[in-house]
């Protein structure tokens, strides 16, 4: 299940990098939301967001831009929004942890600070870093205070969330109402770089040639050395023209050719599980879990004063 609106701890230097006002433009310094009086400028909100799609394409490649993350939202789009949420909620975060009384001591800071600054190699290029990014060591270290203060904060609430027993009835309710989510289906496919080569493959099975044979000859992808099997996989673990199609397929049953940002696939459905049987009850429980965190998080946007 994808989490939509998470802190993204962890990537330490680019949440410090996302803090650090871009000031070379008028438009930089433009408010882009107000979060209970504080400013998350247009500058900043651009930097982060920028710093994100580069990890992202570094991962999955710059084609992931315009695949559909859910019907009618690429991943463009998606990121743009986590983005902004992840700003709204460091500050309402920031603010609950103070609340609540919570505190970095120095010798926490101390020993996180220690364990920034092991990213550079040597001083000079520590140095070399605060310079080109017109940051002070004080913001830095102010900067880590804060990333601990909502890693401690939201450290505590997932312990309470994680201490959950959620019953039967409870997760009965979730399955049917996430159901989507929860079915999967065993599946093999054959990948080709384009419509006529998959057409044509799709005729040989349909004379009888075997498809897992076919795979092993003509697949691009991995999976060919095992006959395309992918295994079983929800709705959500495929791209959405791949997941459309497959999950309207009976066992046994081939697709026409299928196109994505790899190319096109044939397409063969092995098995289906689509009950609450045969869910595993601690998938349904994590997923439980996962979305009592989720809406966590939604309440303290929602309960935000946000000026957009």
């Amino acid at each position: 299940m994808k989490i939509k609106r998470k802190i993204i701890i962890g990537f330490v230097v680019c949440m410090l990098l996302g803090l650090v006002a871009c000031n070379k433009k008028e438009e930089a310094s433009m408010v882009k939301v107000k979060v209970n009086g504080q400013e998350i400028t247009v500058g900043e909100y651009d930097k982060r967001l920028a710093q994100m799609m580069e990890m992202y394409e570094a991962q999955y490649g710059s084609g992931i831009w315009t695949q559909e993350v859910e019907k009618d939202k690429t991943y463009k789009q998606y990121l743009e929004d986590m983005v902004l949420d992840t700003m709204i909620l460091e500050i309402v975060i920031i603010e609950e942890a103070n609340k609540a009384g919570l505190e970095v001591t120095d010798e926490e800071l101390k020993e996180e600070f220690a364990k920034y600054k092991e990213y550079f190699t040597s001083e000079d290029e520590y140095n070399k870093f605060l310079k080109e990014s017109g940051m002070t060591e004080d913001f830095l270290k102010e900067s880590l205070k804060k990333e601990l203060l909502i890693d401690q904060f939201l450290s505590i609430k997932s312990e309470a969330i994680n201490s959950l027993d959620p019953s039967d009835a409870e997760l009965r309710a979730l399955y049917a109402d996430k159901k989507i989510m929860f079915d999967q289906i065993e599946a093999s496919h054959i990948l080709v770089d384009s419509e006529k080569s998959a057409k044509e493959i799709k005729e040989k099975i349909d004379k009888g040639e075997d498809f897992a044979q076919l795979a092993k000859e003509f697949s691009s992808c991995p999976s060919s050395e095992d006959g395309g099997n992918l295994g079983y996989f929800t709705y959500g673990d495929m791209m959405t023209e791949f997941s459309e199609v497959a999950f309207k397929l009976k066992i046994g049953e081939i697709s026409d050719p299928v196109k994505s940002s790899y190319g096109y696939h044939v397409i063969k459905v092995t098995d289906i599980k689509d009950s609450y049987e045969d869910i595993e009850q601690e998938e349904l429980k994590y997923q439980f879990k996962t979305l009592k965190y989720n809406e966590m998080l939604d309440n303290y946007i929602e309960n935000a004063k946000i000026e957009k």
